[in-house]
């Protein structure tokens, strides 16, 4: 019996694999490149998947010890430390 595909575990695969050959993830631009590639890979409409794939990305990335305010996760607020 064929087991069902499983999206986050399939990504999050797929995002180690891309992690180990040195990708780059800290520009958007490549992020969704590797969005639209897995998309493209597995037929999934990125729409729909882009959720799923944007949390499973947060947890590998805290799990593996990266910077989240670097990968795009969080913002900086330059103000704050301006004025205080």
């Amino acid at each position: 019996m064929k087991e069902p595909f499983n999206l986050s575990q399939t990504y999050r695969n797929h995002l180690n694999d891309k992690i180990d050959q040195g990708y780059d993830f800290s520009l958007r631009s490549d992020r969704k490149a590797d969005l639209l590639e897995f998309c493209e890979t597995y037929n999934l409409d990125p729409d729909v998947a882009r959720y799923t794939i944007s949390k499973v990305r947060k947890q590998v990335f805290k799990k593996r010890g990266f910077d989240l305010y670097d990968l795009g996760y969080g913002r900086y607020y330059p103000y704050r430390w301006v004025y205080t």
